[in-house]
């Protein structure tokens, strides 16, 4: 990071964690001067400013897996029938991933549908996309909110993906609204 200007120390443009609107001017940051008391004090009144929080807008549905897989017989089915070896192998291992706390399950379905967009994993035999688009659905997940995880992942995956992505998006919609 480059080094402020004078005008923007005295203005006070630099605080915790970057460039931003000031809320304290710079200059009047407490030193510490090594006092481990003191510098407690201080990150604890500068937290909510060093704070990122992930905010999810739709509430998660009282019937929604706790486990996007070990809880979905119909996912531990489609994954055996590729092969039982596979699937098995599949099923444990990523039930222990998504069992961990601190990720919700319908962040972690975004993950995983973004991370097919980059692998161009969306069709064909085998192909989770369909399936991790039934997981984020499953706990809460809108069209709009599948339609910004497209728009906003295929900037950073490519065009061509995010193009073959909203295709395949395109035919599952038109099959999960058909079934509804």
């Amino acid at each position: 990071m480059c080094a402020p200007r004078q005008s923007q120390r005295r203005r006070g443009a630099l605080r915790p964690g970057g460039w931003a609107p000031t809320v304290v001017p710079f200059m009047s940051w407490p030193k510490t001067h090594g006092n481990p008391r003191e510098a407690a004090i201080i990150a604890h009144q500068f937290q909510p400013l060093l704070t990122v929080e992930i905010m999810e807008t739709n509430p998660i549905p009282p019937d929604a897996p706790t486990n996007g897989v070990l809880d979905d017989p119909e996912l531990q089915a489609a994954l055996l029938s590729i092969n039982p070896s596979f699937g098995d192998l599949c099923i444990r291992s990523a039930g222990e991933v998504w069992g961990k706390p601190h990720l919700s399950q319908r962040i972690k379905a975004f993950i995983t549908i973004a991370i097919d967009v980059v692998n161009q994993g969306l069709n064909g035999p085998g192909s989770p996309f369909e399936a991790h688009i039934r997981m984020a659905i499953r706990q809460g997940a809108t069209y709009e909110e599948i339609d910004e995880l497209l728009l906003f992942t295929c900037v950073y995956a490519g065009f061509n993906k995010g193009a073959f992505a909203f295709g395949r998006w395109g035919e599952i919609r038109k099959k999960l609204e058909g079934a509804s």
